[in-house]
């Protein structure tokens, strides 16, 4: 999902706004976008931060509204569980099998 997740921007906003498929015009649009949080299926958004002025210089052309969460295998399949923000789930505890005690 995590790959979906990056690659829909591209082929569902940057590229069909790109006057060219030239790498500068695609770059051009896809700098521009601003999608918020929770726009992409993993809860995430997409804003690349300034090159020139960036907010903090190690996010440089980084997608800054980019999320990674943690997943858990729970009865209905694999669920997001952290953070919060992003959580479709709660964090599932079960106890551990007698047998991994030993």
């Amino acid at each position: 999902m995590a790959s979906f997740a990056a690659l829909w921007p591209l082929f569902k906003d940057v590229l069909p706004r790109a006057k060219s498929m030239d790498p500068e015009d695609v770059r051009a649009v896809a700098l521009s976008m601003d999608l918020p949080d929770g726009s992409l299926i993993n809860g995430s958004g997409l804003k690349f931060s300034n090159f020139d002025l960036p907010q903090d210089p190690k996010d440089a052309g980084q997608n800054i509204r980019s999320a990674i969460g943690v997943w858990q295998w729970q009865s209905l399949g694999a669920r997001q569980v952290y953070p919060a923000n992003l959580a479709t789930n709660d964090v599932a505890m079960v106890p551990l099998p007698e047998w991994s005690k030993r």
